[in-house]
């Protein structure tokens, strides 16, 4: 899509904020699910272990970023879809 989108100087990028479903973002996915407290504590705690960054992230930081992408600023990136998971595809 990036080489066509660019013959009219428009930027083609995605974000790829998390795996889904569930992804490591902090929601209310998994309490919605229905499971225990504690189950979706585990969950976290076992989500949290695999990503680099030791955390899972907030909604906020993932927002962040796709606002990052879309500001009209962003004129040189193109043809791009950066994870934003904190380094989970890493692992």
């Amino acid at each position: 899509m990036s080489p066509a989108a660019g013959r009219w100087n428009w930027p083609a990028t995605a974000s790829a904020p998390t795996p889904w479903p569930p992804g490591p973002t902090e929601s209310q996915a998994q309490t919605g699910a229905g499971l225990p407290e504690t189950v979706v504590q585990q969950i976290k705690r076992e989500e949290a272990a695999r990503i680099p960054l030791g955390r899972r992230g907030e909604p906020e930081e993932v927002a962040t970023w796709i606002l990052r992408l879309a500001d009209p600023a962003t004129t040189w990136l193109t043809g791009q879809v950066p994870a934003i998971d904190g380094g989970l595809n890493l692992t």
